[in-house]
Formats: C-alpha cells, structure tokens, sequence
C-alpha cells in the first residue's frame, strides 16, 4: 500500500503556494534539507517527478499538477476533520444529513436554504434513503443528523418530534373509485404500490386489509416514494402515501384522496442524532427543520 505522509503534503502544498522551497522551509519552520528530503520521499513513494527547478524557482511538472489537485483536497479534508472533532459542531465541517424522500420532497431545499443563510461556507452531504436505513447509519455514526419517521434507534441516539404528517390512498383522477368509504373490493383489477416491508406504509395497507377481515392485497413494490408518488399521479397505480408529497396534484384535481371507514395512524416525522452532539448546532438544524416544514403548511402536531 502507498504511503504518503500528512508532513510530505503539507511540504509539497507549501512550496506550491510559495514557489520555492526556501520559501516552504520558512513557513512550516523547518530546514531546506528537511523540506527536500520529504519531497524526494513523496516522489521515490508515487515514481515520478513532482517538480522541475528554474533557478529558485520550483515548477510542478504534469504529475505534479495532477498530484497538488489531490493534494489540496487531503489537507483541506484533515482539517476538517480535526476541526469537527475538536468542536463536535457538525455546522463547522461538512453537515452529513439523512432525509426521508417525504422530507426531500417537501421541504429539503428550504433546509438547506436556512441553513446556509446562517452558514455561507457550509458543505452538505444529503443522503436520501429510507427511514430504516436512516436508523442505521445514525445508528453507525454515520450521519450527524436523520430526518425519518418510526425511527428505531439505538440508545446513544437522541430522537426529537418533529411533526406528523397523514396517510391516505391516493389515486389520479382518471381513476373513479369511491372517494368516501373505500374497501378493499373497490381495489378489484387496481395495481396497488406500497414500499416493502418492513415500513410504515405497507403496515398500513396490511392493518387496512385486516380491519376489513380480508387477506393482504396483491401489491407491487417500490423502494421510493418519489417514484410512487409519480405512478400515482400518471395513473400507474394507487397507494397509500403521506398526502403532503402530492399535494401540489391533489390541489389542482390531477390526485384524489380517498378515505375509508378505517382512520390511518400519522406517519411521526422525528430528527435522529448521536446524544454527545446535542447542542447550539444541532438545535440550529433543528429550528432550521421545524421552520421550513411549517412554512409549508402540510404538517400537523408541531
């Protein structure tokens, strides 16, 4: 394996900034010979050449300026790394954030927004996925916040209510099923789409059938509810779906809502974060959060 030292980068990224290693040699406080010798490792180390001299000067050859690229990138990222880890403020680094598609498809991009009207230089990393997958890379640390709902959580993570939002079966309007009182019989020769299990939404389809004494329907299956959201609304199938992620298309008629003698539970949006993390920056995600989701209205129980 190629090994390359934190001390043989920083005196490489020096003399690039500095053009000449005198010039580097002053600014980490060591010897010329010192810089030299890590130069000459770091080149013995890739096989090539990193620079050329002109005179004093220090030119990077073509690798040298394919290295200083990754170079550059590997220091900015130590860091970060030691700054996160000194601070445990994941605003001051790169925010690692889970979200829920319900989320993302609602309100992520004011989040963001928020978040960056109160942090310019913030990097974030959103990662959209499942609630049960949330859970374990909060779970794994590896993510410094989740916004899901249901979540299942080990006991170092910290889970804090954020909203509710309501289910009902949805389909487009060229479908024509009973929009009041619906039963499974009226899904006679429907596709019906839900998630797999195990997940909220297809618990509800399932606790539905049953509260109506019959078997589970025969479903289909989609991992995303973005992507269920658009068959609904082309007409592909029916679902059970929380309506804040159509509701742009049940607004303007091109989705129904149908309801049924059987009251569906609320899907509890929560944020899911490591317990040592609790503080100002967290608190500010969350009030980040919490403002976005009530500016759009689609949310209750906040």
């Amino acid at each position: 394996m190629i090994r390359i030292s934190f001390q043989q980068l920083e005196a490489f990224n020096e003399i690039c900034r500095l053009g000449t290693f005198h010039a580097a040699a002053n600014a980490l406080n060591v010897t010329q010979p010192t810089i030299s010798l890590r130069i000459r490792e770091m080149e013995s180390t890739l096989g090539v050449t990193l620079f050329t001299r002109r005179g004093r000067q220090a030119v990077l050859t073509d690798e040298g300026a394919l290295v200083a690229q990754y170079a550059s990138r590997s220091l900015l990222l130590m860091d970060e790394m030691i700054n996160h880890v000194r601070t445990r403020d994941p605003l001051a680094s790169t925010l690692r954030l889970g979200t829920s598609d319900m989320i993302a498809i609602t309100c992520l991009p004011e989040i963001i927004r928020t978040l960056e009207a109160t942090h310019p230089l913030l990097k974030i990393e959103v990662r959209v996925t499942n609630s049960i997958e949330l859970a374990r890379l909060v779970n794994e640390k590896q993510l410094d916040i989740a916004l899901l709902s249901n979540p299942r959580v080990n006991d170092e993570v910290k889970v804090e209510h954020l909203a509710l939002a309501e289910l009902s079966w949805m389909g487009a309007a060229s479908r024509h099923l009973p929009k009041r009182n619906l039963k499974p019989r009226d899904l006679d020769g429907v596709k019906v789409l839900t998630v797999p299990e195990p997940n909220v939404l297809s618990a509800t389809v399932r606790n539905w059938c049953a509260a109506h004494n019959v078997p589970m329907l025969n479903v289909s299956t989609c991992n995303s509810v973005a992507v269920i959201a658009r068959l609904i609304a082309t007409g592909v199938a029916v679902s059970v779906l929380p309506t804040c992620v159509l509701h742009r298309e049940i607004t303007t008629g091109l989705v129904h809502t149908y309801h049924s003698s059987t009251e569906f539970e609320p899907v509890r949006i929560c944020a899911a974060f490591q317990q040592n993390m609790h503080g100002p920056s967290i608190r500010g995600i969350l009030r980040a959060t919490r403002q976005a989701m009530r500016a759009t209205g689609l949310f209750r129980g906040m």
